[in-house]
């Protein structure tokens, strides 16, 4: 603007009409022409927006002096937010969109322990998009993704999306499992609402029927993501049992724990207690939920075991059971007990870890 001819070239004061919520982006610019580093300390949202002016103004270096800024600073979600909103439809500026991406699969990797957040469900569209895309998100199983993404939708009231198949391309839907895809994902309800849902679910059962020699013809193949292999101890679920549910013991003689998720797959507990005097024993089993929901039919093959003081063994085990819409429950009956449940002021809570592997 002052080198191009244009009478701002000759003037030695140049009057500019400026909005005024743009006044300081504006006096940093000035003052970053001349001093780049004025910009190092700066708050985040101020070296976004004295990006947009660069970028307007074309002042490149001070353009590429407010992309290092913000690649190389800590910041936090609302302002990842705030660079994805401001950031995306500015050309070249596609190095701050990888580290964005970066600090989104920091942040909610491994997915399956971060999709069930506040923090994931207020996830901007802009945000979603660039963390279900990435092939650095780590995930157990792509299962998790599709029900992931449903969640989000659901979460957000989406009745109607306009880019449904820009949505549904998030998911890989060859990685997803066949059962998964067959049982769960073709009567998913919030799915079907989707433009091209049909197409991206045939497209994923064709993938898993296709022979080897077929698969390695495919000129596009599906990027696998990082996966981890939990090799730690941790339980799949810890379920405690404080005093509400030890009167649903006494009182009903059963008590449900909260769901949790494997893999897409969502379940929980049920406990029983009976006593026979002088027998005290539990029923202990695991329901597969999303199983129930009419018209699933469901084939899915589950052992797990599960570890509390209340039980004398202390250990308790399920092989491996075939799981359907009609028999979604399985468990151990007859579990001889240390502890029983009591009402009593003060009473210790309880808790019961259970490890469960999808075969």
């Amino acid at each position: 603007m002052f080198s191009s001819g244009m009478k701002e070239t000759h003037l030695k004061e140049v009057v500019m009409k400026i909005h005024k919520s743009e006044y300081q982006a504006h006096l940093t610019l000035i003052e970053a022409i001349y001093k780049l580093d004025v910009l190092n300390d700066k708050e985040c949202s101020l070296v976004v927006d004295v990006l947009t002016l660069a970028d307007k103004y074309d002042v490149n270096l001070v353009f590429k002096k407010c992309k290092y800024v913000l690649i190389e600073t800590s910041i936090s979600m609302e302002e990842c937010e705030y660079i994805l909103k401001v950031v995306s439809d500015i050309q070249g500026c596609t190095d701050v969109l990888d580290a964005m991406e970066t600090f989104l699969v920091k942040e909610f990797s491994p997915l399956d322990k971060t999709w069930l957040s506040q923090k994931f469900y207020t996830l901007s569209k802009p945000s979603l998009k660039i963390l279900l895309g990435s092939d650095k998100l780590v995930v157990e199983s792509e299962n998790t993704v599709f029900v992931a993404l449903m969640k989000w939708i659901d979460w957000n009231q989406l009745e109607t999306i306009d880019d449904g198949r820009c949505m549904l391309s998030l998911v890989r839907f060859e990685l997803m499992t066949v059962d998964f895809m067959y049982d769960i994902v073709r009567h998913h309800t919030t799915a079907k609402k989707l433009d091209g849902f049909n197409e991206f679910l045939q497209n994923g059962l064709a993938y898993r029927a296709f022979s080897l020699s077929r698969l390695q013809e495919l000129e596009i193949k599906p990027v696998k993501r990082c996966t981890y292999i939990n090799n730690s101890n941790d339980p799949t679920f810890s379920w405690v049992i404080g005093q509400d549910e030890q009167r649903g013991l006494i009182e009903r003689g059963h008590t449900v724990s909260g769901p949790f998720w494997l893999k897409g797959y969502m379940m929980d507990l049920q406990l029983s207690y009976e006593e026979t005097p002088p027998d005290q024993s539990y029923e202990l089993f695991l329901f597969v939920e999303n199983m129930k929901e009419k018209p699933a039919r469901g084939h899915v093959e589950i052992s797990w075991r599960a570890k509390s003081d209340l039980f004398a063994g202390k250990k308790v085990s399920c092989s491996k059971d075939i799981y359907t819409c009609s028999s979604e429950g399985s468990g151990t009956s007859e579990i001889k007990c240390n502890i029983a449940p009591s009402l009593e002021p003060n009473n210790l809570s309880q808790m019961i870890d259970v490890w469960v592997d999808l075969k």
